[in-house]
């Protein structure tokens, strides 16, 4: 191997980003015959990572972040790659610089100053944010789950809500939870705080009468779980009724007020938390991307190499680019960015040398969508037999069995291993729910 250094940054370490990293910079150690030494970088603004679908579970209370967040720079020692704390502003293509914005303490002083990152490739995997489509009061007046800290805000505001009816007199007042958007996370939101609420009544609330607690989710389309076949539709449609959750369909909401949400002149709902999870944008602006193509909704366009149209040297994956496979446009889901960023990996050191990426091939696994503690439906989708539906506690189990998939992928099987037992333990001897 000659001196030859190759700078690969990768920008975001959610779960299409850190498992790139990962992966990356295991194939750059043992590929000591490559005429190229890489080294890989992981841009993030945040000190740990935790898996972007368990926002559902933070916010409701049933998970604990703390006990499933994973430190980058931990993470990064072991697995020999650099980590760096900051947020991306911008890029200059010309010269090939990333450009951070300072970070600040808790005080709001500067801790660590503005920089730039030098890099011979560029893979953005920074996710998305939720899309408010312009709707008045929506930025004001709703929570929303686009990342940890934004889960655990409306945490602290349902514990909040919950107490407070609690100690009301008058027995009849109630707390109306809205959640705008019946895509998955909002049915899976709708789900688990229904959970939650069962199990808080068990904790010493055996006086409170869970009917004062009314949670309605909200879609503007015909059909909640849009993308999902008719029976998955079904099925999630049949089982939040049954636990009482309200689904109001073919209606858009056309404002946000602090206590309200309106859908028409006359349909103005009773809103206490107000959740807007419909739709996605990408997260930063146009002019910080130096010229790359974005579409609508700011994702950047790749073609089937994962590359930007304008710039072979820049990767996209996950939430924040525009893939389309066979005529189908992938949508934002986690084993999209997940199977990204192992071809990515696996396909980057050939790459380096030919200057040739071959083409993505998405590979359906199939979808699950998680209803409270105990349920789940979805499709599996298998090589030999197809898609099939499942429902109940087989589907719950596939659902868990995704997260254990990122977890082998970023922490190898001895320490997964080590993290189900954990897990396990932590369920029989830590408290079922996080009330603070």
């Amino acid at each position: 191997m000659n001196d030859k250094q190759h700078k690969v940054v990768i920008v975001g370490g959610g779960a299409g980003g850190l498992i790139l990293a990962t992966r990356l910079a295991k194939h750059a150690k043992r590929s000591t015959k490559q005429s190229t030494n890489l080294s890989v970088t992981l841009v993030d603004e945040s000190l740990t990572h935790i898996w972007k679908p368990l926002l559902h579970e933070i916010a409701a209370g049933s998970l604990n972040s703390y006990e499933d967040e994973m430190s980058y720079l931990s993470h990064a020692a072991r697995h020999h790659y650099d980590f760096q704390l900051g947020k991306f502003s911008r890029i200059d293509r010309q010269q090939k610089l990333l450009y951070l914005d300072e970070v600040y303490d808790s005080n709001g002083n500067v801790l660590i100053e503005a920089r730039t990152l030098k890099y011979d490739s560029l893979v953005f995997a920074i996710g998305s944010t939720n899309n408010d489509f312009g709707t008045p009061g929506v930025k004001e007046h709703c929570f929303m789950l686009d990342n940890r800290k934004n889960a655990e805000y409306f945490h602290t505001h349902f514990i909040g809500k919950f107490l407070a009816a609690r100690a009301k007199q008058d027995n009849e007042s109630l707390v109306h939870i809205n959640i705008v958007g019946g895509g998955a996370t909002g049915v899976e939101l709708a789900g688990e705080i229904y959970s939650t609420m069962k199990r808080i009544v068990t904790f010493g609330l055996k006086d409170f009468n869970l009917d004062r607690i009314k949670i309605c989710v909200i879609e503007a389309g015909n059909t909640i779980l849009v993308g999902q076949t008719e029976k998955v539709q079904k099925g999630a449609l049949k089982e939040l009724k049954k636990i009482g959750i309200d689904v109001k369909l073919n209606s858009k909401v056309s404002e946000v007020n602090s206590t309200t949400i309106v859908i028409d002149e006359s349909n103005i709902l009773p809103s206490s938390l107000s959740v807007w999870a419909a739709g996605i944008s990408g997260s930063m602006n146009e002019s910080a991307f130096d010229g790359l193509a974005l579409n609508r909704v700011k994702q950047i366009v790749v073609n089937a190499g994962l590359q930007s149209h304008e710039d072979e040297s820049i990767f996209a994956i996950g939430d924040c680019a525009e893939c389309v496979v066979d005529g189908n446009r992938l949508a934002p889901r986690a084993q999209v960015a997940q199977q990204q960023a192992i071809f990515l990996a696996d396909n980057f050191m050939g790459f380096i040398d030919s200057n040739n990426m071959p083409e993505f091939v998405f590979r359906e696994k199939g979808s699950l969508i998680t209803i409270g503690e105990s349920d789940a439906v979805g499709n599996i989708f298998a090589s030999i037999f197809g898609s099939f539906y499942v429902q109940g506690a087989i589907a719950k189990w596939a659902y868990l069995s995704l997260y254990r998939q990122h977890q082998l992928q970023t922490l190898g099987v001895y320490r997964t291993i080590i993290q189900v037992l954990k897990d396990s333990m932590t369920r029989v001897l830590g408290p079922k729910i996080k009330l603070h």
